[in-house]
């Protein structure tokens, strides 16, 4: 492991030159741009604010990382995010695209360094690659697709781009599948694409991956296919000791119940209310059984008691409706 928990990186990209990682990491609340060396040693936050970063694309030359943000905008609300740049050095930001209505996304440098390619979406989705100067300026369109949002563009050393078309749910399922394109035609055919960037070598060649494998392929001679990469792991994975837990769900033997939780005292101290079996309860401190105040259905739950001052009610908060809206409101039981 490079880096710890905390950090929780992702969109790991190397440096042209292989000295640093640049990654977006969700520490703190927020997803910004961090850079580190290749041991996960000298972390480096590059950008901050209450806005979140995402995608991250080092320059030709390494002095810049390219991201999709929306900052710029209101500090709560943000804005759509728009195409930045921050300066390795110096930290220096430059908006790169500032167009309203649209979310660009998933930015990549031609390898030219003169222009940033990234994904317009617009009111129909994703399914426009764009590209911007990179010093920022008048946006043009590459190309757009009929359907299907497109993700993770990644520009060849000579102006090939490639990247994934996650096409529209068949209809009455829940799942898409996802196309390799480059320069908009499809080079897979049955493959389920990861929707993430793929990577060009030097040569021409296009790594990705589809059906959980690692595969490469050579789209610029696409009756080959695709070759595997073979890649196997171990991980050992140690069994904690102690005894295996009894499930019974037909007993209807009496158990203690396990899951009290939130008891408070009544003002005089005579009496504890707490939740439990999802319902509220009222049980004198020295003796007696428990009453019963408010059952909720399955669906919702009764959470954090509280007495009244004058110990004649007992407020207590949960989901208005029997089925549970995720609005969550106080009410007040009177003893």
């Amino acid at each position: 492991a490079l880096t710890e928990a905390g950090l929780e990186p992702a969109r790991v990209a190397w440096s042209p030159d292989g000295s640093r990682l640049a990654v977006c990491a969700y520490q703190g609340g927020g997803f910004h741009v961090w850079t580190m060396a290749p041991d996960g040693s000298d972390p480096r936050r590059l950008t901050s604010g209450p806005w979140d970063d995402r995608g991250v694309s080092w320059s030709p030359d390494g002095s810049r990382i390219a991201f999709a943000s929306e900052r710029g905008g209101d500090a709560v609300r943000g804005s759509s995010y728009s195409i930045w740049t921050v300066d390795v050095r110096s930290g220096e930001l430059t908006r790169l695209t500032r167009d309203a209505g649209v979310e660009d996304y998933d930015p990549a440098w031609h390898p030219d360094g003169r222009t940033v390619v990234f994904v317009r979406a617009g009111a129909d989705g994703g399914r426009t690659l764009a590209s911007v100067p990179a010093g920022g300026g008048s946006v043009t369109v590459v190309r757009t697709v009929d359907a299907g949002t497109l993700v993770g563009p990644a520009v060849c050393a000579d102006g090939r781009v490639a990247c994934v078309r996650v096409d529209d749910a068949a209809q009455g399922t829940h799942a898409a599948r996802s196309t390799l394109l480059v320069d908009g035609e499809p080079v897979t055919d049955g493959e389920d694409v990861s929707p993430l960037p793929p990577s060009w070598t030097a040569d021409g060649e296009l790594f990705y991956v589809a059906d959980g494998q690692v595969r490469v392929r050579r789209p610029d001679t696409a009756r080959r296919g695709a070759e595997t990469v073979p890649f196997v792991a171990e991980l050992p994975v140690p069994r904690p000791g102690g005894s295996h837990k009894r499930y019974d769900f037909d007993s209807v033997a009496r158990r203690p119940v396990r899951g009290v939780h939130l008891p408070v005292l009544s003002p005089d101290g005579a009496s504890v209310a707490f939740v439990a079996l999802d319902a509220l309860w009222v049980m004198p401190v020295r003796g007696g059984r428990p009453r019963r105040l408010v059952q909720a259905p399955p669906s919702v739950y009764v959470q954090m008691p509280s007495w009244a001052p004058d110990g004649r009610s007992v407020l207590y908060c949960r989901e208005s409706g029997p089925g549970g809206d995720g609005l969550i409101g106080v009410r007040r039981f009177r003893l």
